[in-house]
């Protein structure tokens, strides 16, 4: 199953799409979209987005720009029942409240990530969200910026292993961490170039496992301006962990 599509702009309608595909009712099979341009501009108006709710992949390969403007408008959302989910996304850009720039959430599989540039500047609008609730989270991030509250440049959860690596990081709002990544029961692996955060409540980098091991690098700069707002942290319980900063 495949949709292809450029220049898409969807009107200015309730939860419309700029492209879309949903394999409902409990239904098998995988889905992949290849697009370049979309923009929207209502709420609940996702660029891009791809649903299963059986068994079933999701891939995402977007080589121009997402871009929207309404109110729960995600950038490049995903979200699969029993699947993997592999997002290529070149750029994103919200404004709107609760709409990250890019969004995959498996409730059992795997999530990989690989964005250019990513801006939002809408409250809780995080860069990039990676959920992999049974399964591993991996991110690649050349620019990430976020300008309001609760907007983490990355955000990873998962139960397996995390995998990070980020070019350019900043955010400026309140509770903003430029890297967030917490693992349930697996190793957590940073890697970060450039990361600033300009809020308050907003540490830089962290890198928390329950069961596993904790690796943060940065051969470049890191950054915070705001109040109790940490460079870098790492937490394990029962494994290692290393910085190198």
């Amino acid at each position: 199953t495949g949709l292809v599509g450029t220049g898409i702009s969807a009107p200015l309608s309730p939860t419309s799409f700029g492209i879309g595909a949903y394999v409902a009712g409990g239904a098998n099979g995988n889905i992949t979209i290849d697009v370049a341009d979309v923009t929207t501009y209502a709420d609940y108006a996702f660029g891009t987005g791809a649903f299963t709710s059986g068994t079933g992949n999701i891939t995402i390969n977007q080589t121009g720009l997402a871009k929207t403007s309404g109110e729960y408008a995600f950038g490049v959302l995903a979200f699969a029942h029993d699947g993997d989910i592999d997002i290529n996304g070149h750029d994103a850009s919200t404004t709107g409240n609760f709409s990250a720039g890019v969004f995959g959430l498996s409730e059992s599989g795997s999530v990989d990530i690989d964005a250019n540039d990513v801006d939002t500047s809408g409250m809780a609008s995080a860069g990039i969200f990676a959920g992999a609730y049974n399964g591993t989270a991996t991110v690649k991030a050349n620019s990430i910026a976020t300008q309001e509250k609760y907007s983490a440049g990355v955000f990873a959860l998962a139960t397996g292993t995390i995998d990070i690596e980020a070019n350019e990081v900043d955010t400026f709002g309140t509770a903003s961490a430029g890297v967030f990544a917490y693992s349930l029961a697996g190793d957590v692996d940073v890697t970060a170039h450039d990361v600033y955060t300009g809020g308050n409540y907003s540490t830089a980098i962290l890198g928390i496992t329950g069961a596993g091991n904790v690796t943060i690098g940065s051969n470049g700069t890191v950054e915070t301006d705001g109040d109790d707002s940490q460079g870098i942290y790492a937490f394990t319980p029962q494994g290692f962990f290393n910085i190198d900063a």
